[in-house]
């Protein structure tokens, strides 16, 4: 109500509350898109999303999801194959990720992926699992505002860079060969130049 009041007399606009619960909700996402901060120094902050797709292996069709993490700053990514999106898979994919860079990341951003969020009482909480990770690693979760992918589009992009790049082969001998593939493509990825930094 206070914010309603504000923009009907200090900016003296004739609104609508649809208009006005629109400019309300447009102002929070943008202090929480503040709150999650968009730029980063080098190794401040990783992102992680999963990728799902397709595949053909050993002459069978597999639904395959990707655990995909990145580095804003540096746009430097990390892929790697598991069987499901479940805390287990995720606790895989994230102890490779870690093993892979030889660092924790301090910020580890996140959506709201249901084994990461759960809700008490209308309140957004991070799950069990991912609290201890917290502990554990001394690392801060951040998971998005719902249904605002942007805060996260480093990692967004990746997915779709993995799976695009999957799918023109589609078909791999097994698990092995598409992990080893996987492995190379991250490999000769993470080589290129950066075209540009996020500073």
């Amino acid at each position: 109500e206070e914010f309603e009041t504000f923009v009907k007399q200090e900016l003296k606009l004739r609104l609508n509350k649809k208009q006005t619960k629109a400019i309300f909700k447009e102002e929070i996402t943008r202090l929480y898109i503040k709150h999650l901060d968009l730029c980063y120094n080098p190794g401040e902050a990783a992102q992680f999303d999963w990728g799902t797709l397709q595949l053909t292996i050993g002459g069978t069709k597999k639904r395959v999801c990707i655990a995909v993490f990145s580095f804003p700053y540096s746009n430097y990514r990390f892929f790697y194959p598991t069987t499901s999106m479940t805390n287990e898979g995720f606790l895989e994919a994230f102890q490779a990720f870690i093993h892979h860079i030889g660092a924790i990341p301090p910020v580890l951003i996140i959506d709201n992926m249901r084994i990461a969020v759960q809700y008490d009482s209308g309140k957004r909480i991070l799950t069990s699992l991912f609290r201890q990770l917290e502990q554990h690693y001394r690392m801060k979760i951040k998971p998005c505002t719902p249904h605002q992918p942007q805060q996260k589009g480093n990692v967004e992009n990746a997915v779709r860079t993995i799976k695009t790049h999957l799918d023109i082969i589609q078909t791999y001998n097994s698990d092995k060969h598409l992990a080893h593939h996987i492995k190379q493509f991250n490999k000769e990825r993470n080589a290129l130049p950066h075209h540009e930094k996020n500073d």
